[in-house]
This record gives C-alpha cells, sequence and structure tokens, in this order.
C-alpha cells in the first residue's frame, strides 16, 4: 500500500510513477521522513492511522499496481476505490519525502514560501 504520485517526472517514461509507501504500524523511532495520515482505506488496508514512510521512494509502472478492488456491481462490472489526499496531506508527504532523501533545507525553504504565500 503507498501514496501513487501521477504526475509525470521528466526523467520517467509516460507509465512511470512515483511511489510513497504507508505503514499502519507506527515507526520506532518515528524519524523527520514518517508522518501520520487519516486516510478512509478499504479492508484490508483500513486503519484509523497510516504511517508516511518518506526515505522509502520507489519509481513503479503503472502496469505493476493495481487499484482497490471492492467486488462487482449487479450488473457484473468491477469497483475501485479512489483515495485522494487533501492539499495539506500531500504537503506533509512531499515534506516527509524530502526529509527522507536528506534535503532538510530544501524542505524549510519550501513550508517557508508556502507560509508566506497564504
Amino acid at each position: 500500500m503507498g501514496i501513487v504520485n501521477f504526475f509525470q517526472v521528466k526523467t520517467h517514461g509516460p507509465d512511470v510513477v512515483t511511489v510513497v509507501p504507508l505503514s499502519t504500524t507506527p515507526p520506532n523511532p518515528q524519524q523527520i521522513w514518517h508522518c501520520k495520515l487519516s486516510l478512509a482505506l478499504p479492508d484490508p488496508y483500513s486503519a484509523l492511522t497510516h504511517w508516511v514512510k518518506g526515505d522509502m521512494v520507489y519509481s513503479v509502472s503503472l502496469r505493476r499496481l493495481n487499484l482497490f478492488k471492492l467486488g462487482k456491481d449487479d450488473s457484473g462490472k468491477r469497483q475501485y476505490e479512489y483515495v485522494s489526499l487533501t492539499p495539506e496531506q500531500l504537503a506533509d508527504v512531499e515534506q516527509c519525502v524530502l526529509n527522507g532523501l536528506g534535503f532538510y533545507e530544501e524542505a524549510k525553504r519550501i513550508r517557508l514560501a508556502e507560509a508566506k504565500s497564504c
């Protein structure tokens, strides 16, 4: 289970995305590349809290990923769950990833710039 960024990165092909893993187990110890998210995900991923693992970023082909399957409707058509992050949650994930990659100062500058623009 993870967060998939569908923004294209110039170094990636059109079918490659960046994935940030999530865990339902709290990190021990918690680091600056971890943050808590509250997401409503279907079973077996349902939990009150999910933890972002910003130090474990992957580039993956879309062909290797699956949507959350909910089953089939009355006509036999497959149904899927689509989960989106709020802008605030996405900013927290980006912060964790920058911290996990060692870009602490860059992360601080981005946060300051965002705070000034609000």
